[in-house]
């Protein structure tokens, strides 16, 4: 069954694809804000910022990302 990340992931990706990233953004803030430990929302959040040329806080997702994701593998 998916889990609730995942639900989050295919609603913000359906949004980006849609030419809506804004709001996917919005769907991800709201999922960190939840649950900042969401490694897979920082790095697809990330991503989208990035595509928005929001450079500064798409590289403080990705570093989160990574940190996170480096907890997994320890």
């Amino acid at each position: 069954a998916p889990t609730e990340e995942d639900r989050i992931d295919a609603l913000a990706g359906l949004l980006e694809e849609r030419g809506r990233g804004t709001d996917a953004v919005a769907v991800y803030d709201r999922a960190l804000e939840a649950d900042a430990d969401l490694a897979d929302a920082h790095y697809n959040l990330g991503l989208i910022l990035d595509a928005l040329g929001r450079r500064a806080p798409a590289m403080i997702h990705l570093r989160a990302a990574r940190r996170l994701y480096g907890r997994r593998s320890a």
